[in-house]
């Protein structure tokens, strides 16, 4: 095994070809699809993942993403801008790569972040959740389905965003005026929708492994350790390294990092610039936080992974937080005994 260092999907800026010439100049083990969200309304996360499912359209209401009968316009211009990053992204790196990774909103947080056409979230529809959960599990392995037809059928890993699921479940969710909140919704459910989609990813051929991307908020480790098998059913977490602050947050740290065949990414703070002593002191850190939960330093080469989930504000500084992010994780891997 190896230590991965990768980008979230965030990237700054409007030139697609640039952000895939600097991902794969940089992280050249474990590209990802980039997401230019500064272009606007349909390249933002939530066109993206409309995107993917062919068959929902979706327009632009005064407070949210709306579902619609038929294709709109910016149906369509997140369909176009999906089409052309891909060919931009086939025209720099050619047609075959060893591995792909591609992100999507989750079902939850899509579910916020889209209503219904009578001005309700989808989250607070059960049935139009379950239909939304089921459009993108399906959009998702079409999706995974076109990457393996253009670039020789790599090893695509399925990265599943997550960033509003801490307040879902907290019962932080406004539902149509503001002081309409939603009920909180028991981890366990929201790990069970999780862990159906993921079981089916994975059961498609072209999907090699699921990641749920739970970076920047407080980790639901009731959500991950459901019944007590894997992490919601996904093959990689990946939690902010400065959101594990209490020894309940170590504890059930070292509980994951001690599944087997489970990744678990952190997420660093990285500045964008080019600074080795830092990134020996970031790889020191992470040993010696291995060290505290009481695991073999093997752990650091077996199932730990590295990357930065902010994105900078220009490309130069996103290619020198790439290059840190590649060289803590040789350190890692490298240095591994000696750290």
């Amino acid at each position: 095994m190896s230590v991965r260092a990768y980008g979230i999907g965030e990237f700054p800026g409007t030139d697609i070809h640039l952000a895939a010439d600097i991902i794969t100049g940089e992280t050249p083990d474990f590209p990802h699809l980039p997401q230019l969200s500064e272009r606007g309304l349909g390249a933002d996360a939530v066109g993206r993942s409309a995107a993917i499912i062919r068959h929902l359209s979706i327009d632009r209401g005064p407070r949210a993403w709306v579902l619609r009968d038929r294709p709109q316009l910016l149906t369509r211009r997140s369909w176009d801008l999906l089409e052309a990053d891909l060919d931009a992204c086939e025209e720099t790196w050619g047609t075959r790569l060893p591995s792909l990774k591609t992100q999507v909103m989750g079902p939850w947080s899509l579910a916020v972040s889209i209503e219904v056409t009578n001005g309700h979230l989808v989250l607070s529809d059960a049935g139009a959740r379950r239909d939304l959960s089921e459009a993108l599990a399906d959009g998702i392995a079409q999706h995974c389905a076109e990457l393996a037809r253009r670039f020789e059928d790599p090893a695509i890993h399925v990265q599943i965003d997550e960033p509003l699921i801490a307040q879902i479940a907290a019962g932080r969710i406004r539902g149509t005026t503001d002081f309409d909140e939603l009920p909180p919704i028991r981890q366990e459910d929201l790990a069970q929708l999780i862990g159906r989609i993921a079981e089916k990813l994975r059961a498609e051929e072209h999907c090699a492994s699921v990641m749920l991307n739970l970076c920047g908020q407080p980790v639901l480790w009731e959500l991950l350790f459901h019944a007590g098998v894997g992490i919601s059913e996904a093959d990689t977490v990946q939690l902010s390294l400065d959101q594990l602050r209490t020894h309940h947050d170590l504890d059930n740290l070292a509980r994951a990092l001690s599944i087997p065949d489970l990744r678990v990414g952190l997420g660093l703070d990285l500045a964008a610039i080019d600074d080795e002593d830092a990134d020996r002191t970031a790889a020191t850190e992470i040993a010696r936080l291995v060290d505290e939960l009481g695991l073999s330093r093997e752990v650091l080469t077996e199932g730990i992974d590295v990357h930065h989930a902010p994105a900078a504000a220009h490309y130069s500084g996103q290619a020198a937080i790439y290059r840190r992010l590649s060289r803590i994780a040789s350190m890692l891997y490298r240095d591994a005994g000696d750290l």
